[in-house]
């Protein structure tokens, strides 16, 4: 099958510059990941998103901006991608399953793994997929704190991804 990948070439090269980890609620996170590739990357990855308990974790929004842009870059279109996501009350879980077996050079696997470091999450990488995943921190003391964070997290994929 093939996929519109006209939008993969458009993208910036910007990288993260700040590496603060911020707490973001599983929910935000999973819908601003969701309606940012809704809008620019139909056709080629979506999520699917298993959340049904307020949770949240502590991320490096420019860091996973960077990874998900790295990951749909290093695809290329090949694959249709689907962003799974769960969340336990202990952890966030992002399953990336590859409808085919990919091979990443030893550059391509340390660029994924310090950026994923950097964003806060645990990376695996098989041949067949990645899954992301990161433990779950105490819920705010004040829930008006975080109010925002989704608007943050889209305006963020959109510098990363675009430079806007």
């Amino acid at each position: 099958m093939d996929f519109d990948t006209s939008i993969l070439s458009r993208l910036s090269s910007r990288v993260p510059r700040r590496a603060e980890k911020e707490k973001f609620s599983v929910f935000d996170l999973s819908q601003s990941l969701s309606e940012f590739l809704t809008e620019n990357f139909r056709g080629l990855a979506q999520v699917k998103a298993d959340i049904n308990d307020l949770g949240y974790v502590m991320i490096s929004a420019e860091h996973f901006a960077y990874l998900v842009k790295l990951i749909l870059k290093q695809i290329n279109g090949e694959m249709f991608l689907t962003f799974n996501i769960s969340f336990d009350r202990k952890s966030l879980v992002m399953e990336i399953p590859f409808e085919k077996e990919i091979v990443l050079t030893l550059r391509e696997r340390a660029n994924l793994c310090a950026t994923a470091s950097g964003a806060g999450l645990d990376i695996e990488i098989l041949p067949n997929g990645i899954t992301l995943s990161a433990k779950s921190t105490a819920k705010p003391a004040a829930l008006f704190i975080y109010a925002g964070g989704m608007q943050k997290l889209r305006r963020v994929l959109l510098e990363i991804f675009f430079g806007r």
